[in-house]
């Protein structure tokens, strides 16, 4: 049989222009999110019942699971260096490559719809429910007044002057939406030769936090910008590292074999569990976030992100560990609606314990820990469906 010949009537190819699409979507690190979302909501629900033992009398789960719950706040140090390896993996693929950097316009326009609208919707609720007069114990916060309600829309509480957000865990929002807006202008450190000014960025860091803990004035408004950028511009700079690192390892045809990257992931795991314990170097008691000028302390946030982004990297690279386990249906869900678990499950946590009497009993700690997840759960299902989920569609049209 002879081929037919036919007609070419195809088009002339316009050049491609790279961008941060979902394309470049790994699927173990939106597993990977919505464990840490889980984390934050493990140590508020714990730490909002008046910290008790989870399982007291039990000789090893007991322990873990108080350990477990109390360091849960350190899912926020993987909500940053997992932003900045995701965000900054198509900037350090493109660098890599030697072809053009990603549009900025595109980028900026779904990182907006990506933080903006789940919040605002948030924000506008719990306004009307101040206005409204609704006191169901913390859960609702008092009305701010018209300029700190106003300073809230653009995400400019927490700056100078300084307004109080509503509710105490917004405070990472400015600090996310600040590193999207810097990434383009970052993003030139992927260059040849550059990406050492990245580390600058840690030294940085750690300046800014020991200046403002070194202030003769040191009150808590100036002490709230200690974990505002630059004071967590580390976390994000070595996340754009590790995005570097996988970059340039694909791109001359590098892999990690199956067993060192589940090695890496297991091990990388392990000790960011265990770095916690460095705040009792400091001589503190119990394990929590510290301000201290102990070099432990200072620069714990940057060095917890160095497992981190080894587990991102061992993810990225394709550990089969990560896959079976972080890339599991019920993971990936969670990992889609984490963000709005973790705008609404401190609002949901207040009113249950509102609900219980503002106290909650030794005894009822997990039926009052149940009731707070599946609320919480139903409430960031509501807000991905028919919030989060049409505006990314509507950027993804654009």
């Amino acid at each position: 049989m002879r081929p037919q010949s036919r007609a070419r009537t195809d088009k002339p190819r316009e050049p491609a222009i790279p961008t941060t699409s979902s394309t470049d979507r790994i699927d173990a690190l939106t597993g990977l999110r919505g464990v840490a979302a889980f984390a934050v909501f493990c140590f508020h629900a714990w730490l909002l019942a008046a910290s008790p033992q989870p399982a007291p009398g039990v000789p090893v789960l007991g322990p873990a699971l108080e350990w477990a719950m109390r360091i849960g706040w350190s899912g926020v140090d993987v909500f940053f260096t997992l932003s900045a390896f995701l965000l900054a993996l198509p900037y350090a693929r493109a660098a890599a490559r030697g072809e053009p950097a990603p549009s900025w316009r595109p980028y900026l326009r779904r990182r907006a719809v990506r933080i903006l609208p789940a919040y605002w919707v948030q924000l506008a609720l719990l306004l009307l429910a101040a206005l409204a007069g609704f006191q169901w114990g913390r859960s609702i916060p008092e009305w701010p007044g018209l300029a700190a309600a106003l300073a809230h829309v653009p995400l400019l509480f927490d700056a100078w002057p300084r307004v109080a957000p509503l509710l105490p865990h917004w405070w990472t929002l400015p600090v996310e939406f600040a590193f999207y807006l810097m990434l383009p202008v970052l993003a030139h450190a992927f260059a040849p030769r550059r990406w050492p000014w990245l580390l600058g960025l840690v030294a940085c860091a750690w300046g800014w936090r020991g200046w403002w803990l070194l202030h003769p004035r040191a009150d808590f408004a100036h002490l709230a910008w200690i974990d505002h950028l630059p004071g967590r511009i580390d976390q994000f700079a070595i996340g754009m590292l590790a995005a570097w690192t996988l970059a340039r390892m694909q791109s001359r045809g590098g892999t990690v074999a199956p067993r060192r990257a589940d090695a890496l992931l297991l091990v990388s795991a392990v000790v960011f569990l265990a770095m916690p314990a460095l705040f009792l170097l400091d001589g503190r008691p119990a394990v929590t976030q510290s301000m201290s000028l102990h070099p432990v302390v200072l620069a714990w946030h940057g060095l917890a992100s160095i497992p981190v982004a080894a587990m991102l990297v061992a993810c990225a690279a394709g550990a089969p560990l990560a896959a079976r386990v972080l890339a599991s249906r019920p993971l990936l869900w969670l990992g889609e609606a984490s963000y709005s678990l973790y705008l609404w499950h401190l609002t949901v946590i207040a009113w249950v314990v509102w609900q219980s009497g503002g106290h909650v009993e030794r005894d009822a700690f997990w039926p009052y820990f149940s009731a707070c997840l599946l609320l919480s759960l139903g409430l960031a299902a509501l807000s991905w469906r028919f919030v989060e989920r049409p505006a990314q569609a509507w950027a993804k049209r654009r």
